[in-house]
C-alpha cells in the first residue's frame, strides 16, 4: 500500500507543477492480493503461543565489569501467551477458530517469544570536551518474536523473525549532579529496578505486547486477500481564454463521485461502465487539442493521466502503461516508469493466485462446490447479482442425508425483489438459489427443523470444514406471553445458528444478536438473552460447568459477561480445562 502512494505521488509530482492542472485524489477500493499463496481449501486460523525462554537481568558495559549477582526476576509469562495479544489480527479469508475439529481446513499461527529479558547498559557519557568523568546507566527490555503461520502437515506458508528492544528508564544524574563513577552508576541503577521492578514488568509486558500486534500487518499482507484502498489521481481543468472545460469537467467529477460507493460487486460494475464511458470521452476530446500548442499539450496531458487512472480501475494494464508513456513524452523532462512497476506487481500477483486457466485458486467471489455450476455462473454474470444481495456459495444437507448447493441465504431479512414470500422473513429458515446453463433461477426454500446444517463460502469441495457452518439448533428463548399470568414463557424453535466453539465438553453458537450456549447431554441450546440469564447469569452460567472449579471461580469473580467475546473465552477456557 505504502509503495502504491509513493508511486502515485511521484507520478502526479513529476508533471502537474508544469501542467498546472488541478489534480483530485480518490481512493480506488480494490482486492490486495497476498505474496503468498495459501491453498483454498484452508479457511480457518488458530493461534498458538509458544513457551516464554526467560533470562536473569543482564548488564551490559562499553568496559568490563562483573557480572552482578541478581536473583533471576520472575516474569509470568502467561501475560506473553495470552491471546488478546493478538487481539488486532483480522484476516478476510480465514475464520478465526480456537477450538476446531476441522484440522485440514486450518492454518495455525504460532507466536514464539525468544529471550524476553531486561537489559542493563553503562555507558561512559562525556561530551566532547568534558574534564569530569560522566556515566548513564540504561534498564532496557530486550525480546524476539517469531511469527509463522503453517499447516497441520508443517509446510510454512510465512515466517518471520524481529528483534526489538527499547528503553525503559534511565539514570544521568544522582542529587541533580553528575554520576562519576560506573561503580557508582551501577549501585543506583540496581536500587531503582529493586524499587519498582513490578512497574517495569509491566513496561515489558506492554512494550512486548505492541511489537507483538505490529507484526500482525505484515503477516496479513503476505497471506490474506482484503479490500485496500489505493489513491488514484484525477485531473480537472481551469477554464481560460478561448477554453471552456465544463463538460470535461462535468464528466470527470461523475467518474470521481463513484469512488465513494461502498466497496461491492454491482458498484464495481457501474465503476467499470462509467470508466469505459469517460475513457471513451476523453480519447475523443484529445482530438482537439495538438501538442504542438503550448496550451493545448497542457490539456492533452490532463486528458492522458485520467485515461491511465482510468485503465487502472478497470484492471487494462497493458493500456495504463501504453498511456502513462504518452503523459512521459510530453514533459520528457521528468519521465518516470515507476508507475509502470506498480501496474507490473499487480499483475505479477493476480498471475500468482491464478489456475492455468486464470481462474483465482481462492475464489473470493463465489467459492465454487462443484466446477460446472461454477462456470456457468461465472458466464452468465448471475453471481455477481446475488452476491451483492447476501447470497453466499454453499451447500445445505438435510435430515435425510440430501446435500444441495447453489447460493444460500439464512433469511433473517429480505432484501432482494425476487423473493416475496413473507416466510422468508421469519429467521427459521433458509434460501436456496440455483441457476441454470440458461441463466435461469429457481429458488427452494428450507425449514431449519427439516435440516443439519449449511456451509457458505470459504469451501473448497468435501466436508472437511467451511468459514461459516450454521447448524439447525433448537435452542430456548423469550417467547409469547402465557395467557392469564402476564409474562413471558421459554420456547424452543429451530434457528440457523452460527457454530463458533464445537466440542464435546460445551458449543457455542450465534443466531443474530442471540449468543447460545449448548450442554453436551442436551439436544437443545440456551439464549443468554432469556430472563433467567438476565437475572441470573452467575447461576445460570454455572449449570454448564459443574466440574471445571476454575472456570466457576472466574465466575464467582465476575471475569465473564453476557456478551459475545467474553462468553467466547468461557467456552474457550472450559475447553481447555478439560483438554490439558
Amino acid at each position: 500500500m505504502k509503495l502504491r502512494l509513493i508511486i502515485l505521488t511521484l507520478f502526479i509530482s513529476n508533471s502537474l507543477f508544469a501542467q498546472r492542472a488541478k489534480e483530485k485524489q480518490v481512493y480506488f477500493k480494490e482486492w490486495h492480493f497476498p505474496t503468498v499463496v495459501v491453498p483454498a481449501s484452508i479457511n480457518e486460523y488458530k493461534i498458538v503461543y509458544a513457551p516464554i525462554s526467560l533470562s536473569k537481568i543482564k548488564f551490559e558495559s562499553v568496559r568490563k565489569m562483573d557480572e552482578i549477582n541478581l536473583e533471576p526476576v520472575d516474569l509470568d509469562e502467561n501475560r506473553l501467551k495470552d491471546g488478546s495479544i493478538f487481539s488486532s489480527l483480522v484476516l478476510n479469508q480465514f475464520s478465526y477458530r480456537r477450538h476446531s475439529n476441522y484440522w485440514d481446513t486450518l492454518l495455525i499461527i504460532k507466536v514464539k517469544y525468544k529471550d524476553v529479558k531486561f537489559k542493563v547498559e553503562i555507558k561512559d557519557n562525556r561530551q566532547k570536551g568534558d574534564s569530569i568523568a560522566s556515566y548513564k546507566s540504561t534498564l532496557s527490555a530486550y525480546c524476539e518474536v517469531q511469527i509463522t503461520a503453517a499447516n497441520k502437515a508443517g509446510i510454512n506458508f510465512y515466517e518471520e523473525s524481529k528483534k526489538h528492544e527499547f528503553p525503559i528508564t534511565e539514570l544521568k544524574t544522582y542529587k541533580k549532579q553528575k554520576i562519576t563513577s560506573s561503580d557508582l552508576a551501577k549501585e543506583l541503577i540496581i536500587k531503582r529496578i529493586e524499587k519498582n521492578i513490578e512497574k517495569y514488568k509491566n513496561d515489558l509486558y506492554e512494550g512486548v505486547a505492541n511489537f507483538t500486534k505490529s507484526l500482525g500487518k505484515p503477516l496479513v499482507e503476505s497471506i490474506d486477500f482484503y479490500v485496500a484502498r489505493t489513491p488514484i489521481p484525477f485531473y480537472l481543468l481551469k477554464d481560460k481564454k478561448g477554453y471552456d472545460f465544463t463538460e470535461i469537467n462535468k464528466v470527470t467529477s461523475e467518474m470521481m463521485d463513484l469512488f465513494s460507493l461502498p466497496f461491492s460487486d454491482t458498484n464495481k460494475l457501474k465503476l467499470d461502465e462509467k470508466a469505459k464511458t469517460c475513457i471513451n470521452f476523453w480519447l475523443e476530446k484529445t482530438k482537439d487539442y495538438t501538442e504542438s500548442d503550448k496550451k493545448d499539450k497542457k490539456v492533452l496531458w490532463a486528458l492522458y493521466a485520467n485515461i491511465i487512472s482510468a485503465n487502472y480501475v478497470l484492471g487494462n494494464d497493458e493500456k495504463t502503461i501504453e498511456y502513462n508513456s504518452k503523459v512521459n513524452e510530453l514533459d520528457k523532462r521528468k519521465s518516470s516508469t515507476i508507475f509502470n512497476e506498480m501496474v507490473q506487481k499487480r499483475a505479477d500477483l493476480r498471475q500468482l493466485h491464478a489456475d492455468e486457466n486464470g481462474q483465482f485458486k481462492r475464489d473470493f467471489a463465489a467459492v465454487s462446490f462443484s466446477k460446472k455450476n461454477k462456470e456457468q455462473l461465472k458466464e452468465h454474470g448471475e453471481y455477481l447479482k446475488y452476491k451483492a444481495l447476501g447470497y453466499l456459495y454453499g451447500r445445505i444437507e438435510t435430515n435425510e442425508g440430501i446435500k444441495h448447493e447453489g447460493y444460500l441465504k439464512v433469511n433473517t431479512e429480505i432484501k432482494s425483489d425476487i423473493i416475496k414470500d413473507p416466510s422468508f422473513l421469519d429467521g427459521k429458515s433458509a434460501t436456496l438459489l440455483t441457476i441454470d446453463s440458461m441463466g435461469a433461477v429457481s429458488t427452494q426454500l428450507f425449514k431449519a427443523k427439516n435440516c443439519k446444517y449449511l456451509i457458505r463460502s470459504g469451501f473448497d469441495g468435501g466436508d472437511t470444514g467451511s468459514l461459516h457452518k450454521y447448524v439447525a439448533l433448537k435452542f430456548s428463548y423469550d417467547g409469547k406471553t402465557k395467557p392469564g399470568e402476564g409474562k413471558q414463557i421459554q420456547l424452543r424453535q429451530y434457528r440457523f445458528a452460527q457454530l463458533y466453539v464445537e466440542s464435546k465438553y460445551i458449543k457455542l453458537y450465534q443466531y443474530e444478536n442471540a449468543i447460545v450456549l449448548q450442554k453436551p447431554e442436551n439436544d437443545y441450546g440456551e439464549s443468554t438473552s432469556s430472563l433467567k440469564f438476565q437475572y441470573a447469569f452467575k447461576k445460570e452460567l454455572a449449570k454448564f460447568v459443574p466440574d471445571c472449579p476454575e472456570v466457576l471461580e472466574k465466575i464467582k469473580n465476575n471475569e465473564y459477561e453476557n456478551e459475545f467475546m467474553s462468553l467466547y473465552g468461557f467456552a474457550s477456557d472450559i475447553v481447555d480445562y478439560f483438554e490439558d
